[in-house]
């Protein structure tokens, strides 16, 4: 939808929801999608980023690490 968005406007400015690039989705892929975006709409565009939280991570079944140990992972990716 993003893409799209870039396609038909000029000055509106385009972010996503904070991704977590740790558990969920692999940091590579993240930052592929995040590459072409960027193409796409310059200087309008901003990734969010973040460690992640239970409520919406805990479904992949991998565990929870603690907020300190997910905060070093996403310094890492």
């Amino acid at each position: 939808m993003l893409g799209a968005v870039t396609q038909v406007t000029e000055r509106v400015e385009l972010l996503t929801y904070v991704t977590c690039p740790t558990m969920r989705y692999h940091p590579a892929v993240v930052a592929q999608k995040a590459a072409t975006l960027a193409g796409l709409a310059g200087n309008r565009f901003t990734l969010g980023l973040g460690s992640g939280e239970n409520l919406n991570e805990h479904v992949i079944g991998a565990g929870w690490p603690a907020v300190a140990v997910r905060q070093e992972m996403l310094e890492e990716q």
